[in-house]
């Protein structure tokens, strides 16, 4: 398979539907299918597969599991509640709704119709590719910020580190003297310096999401 294929995971009862459609794929070159027939078998290869599909095709109509009952399965785990799900129903009704209710990206009317499928399939892992792209520039933003925050923190930390050193210098030569130091000043200033340890203290741990 190569690096730029996409990977499909199409979970069907029906064999000739798995064939049809991994034929169908196949034939552009972008996709490599692997196809299971009920939804436990379609855990199992979540499980087992060095690598993750792309996105699943799950047919709706299933015996045992139904597939919205796999859709649901896939989307209480976090492992995978993240993989675009198309649901493929052969019957009209309410399955679709439910299916978008429950997480689905997308649905497609059975018999499926290769050319359609394609532009879909491709249609999801587009948005997928923009949301994981949003999601890295939010992350690096956020880190950028939050060493900007860091290093504002040192830098008032030394002042007020500073501020308290002067402080006791003068506290000891002039700390007896009403008139140079008056006792508002004694209460007031180690008072205004512990806040603002404390202060500092909780942007750090804002920043390092701790409070």
């Amino acid at each position: 398979m190569s690096s730029s294929q996409y990977r499909i995971l199409v979970v069907d009862d029906v064999s000739q539907e798995l064939q049809s459609i991994n034929d169908a794929l196949s034939k552009s070159g972008d996709f490599e299918t692997h196809g299971v027939n009920h939804g436990d078998a379609a855990f199992e290869h979540l499980e087992t597969s060095p690598r993750l599909p792309d996105l699943i095709l799950l047919d709706v109509n299933m015996p045992g599991m139904s597939g919205l009952e796999v859709l649901a399965g896939l989307k209480m785990d976090p492992r995978w509640s993240e993989i675009p799900v198309i649901l493929m129903t052969g019957s009209a009704g309410n399955d679709e709704e439910q299916g978008l209710e429950l997480g689905a990206s997308d649905w497609v009317q059975k018999p499926i119709q290769p050319g359609a499928l394609a532009v879909r399939i491709h249609h999801q892992l587009k948005q997928l590719r923009q949301k994981h792209r949003a999601q890295r520039v939010m992350k690096e933003t956020m880190n950028a910020s939050s060493n900007a925050i860091h290093a504002l923190a040192k830098n008032l930390d030394s002042n007020i580190k500073g501020i308290s050193g002067h402080w006791e210098i003068f506290f000891k030569h002039f700390g007896s003297d009403d008139d140079v130091c008056p006792p508002t000043m004694r209460e007031e200033m180690p008072a205004l310096l512990h806040q603002m340890h404390a202060d500092l203290a909780r942007i750090v741990r804002i920043t390092e999401g701790v409070d």
